[in-house]
């Protein structure tokens, strides 16, 4: 039985492990393709895929675009039979998601720096938060 436990608690552990690679790696891939952007980007080529930023503050040397991706699921847990002695008791639970890209472009609107940092997922969003795939920064490449 000892045995058993052992292969199930190893398991886990490469699970967690495996996903927290996964983020590793898309957290590369974003890094290779803004950094590649750097000097090269504007801030017209950023409104053509990703549309206009969520904030815009203006800096001495230029200005700040940030970009907030934000999602939440909300879900019930309902117990309880109905009846007088046990009526019917509903539970709301909500996880609120986010993910968030700044950039930081000069006064001639090109790009000098960026960051990014949040939750993000591989896989269907939908149920878990958000995904690579709705954050248009990792598909973009600067020649």
């Amino acid at each position: 039985m000892m045995k058993y436990t052992w292969v199930t608690l190893l398991c886990l552990v490469l699970i967690v492990v495996s996903g927290c690679d996964v983020t590793k790696e898309y957290r590369s891939q974003l890094s290779l393709q803004m950094n590649s952007c750097i000097g090269k980007l504007t801030s017209a080529d950023v409104l053509m895929f990703a549309s206009s930023p969520s904030e815009k503050n203006v800096v001495k040397d230029g200005e700040i675009w940030i970009y907030k991706y934000r999602k939440s699921k909300t879900s019930f847990t309902t117990t309880g039979t109905g009846g007088f002695l046990l009526p019917y008791n509903t539970e709301e639970k909500t996880d609120n998601y986010r993910y968030d890209v700044r950039l930081r472009f000069n006064e001639k609107g090109v790009l000098t720096q960026w960051t990014a940092d949040g939750d993000l997922v591989r896989g269907d969003s939908r149920y878990q938060g958000i995904a690579v795939d709705e954050v248009p920064f990792f598909t973009h490449h600067c020649n």
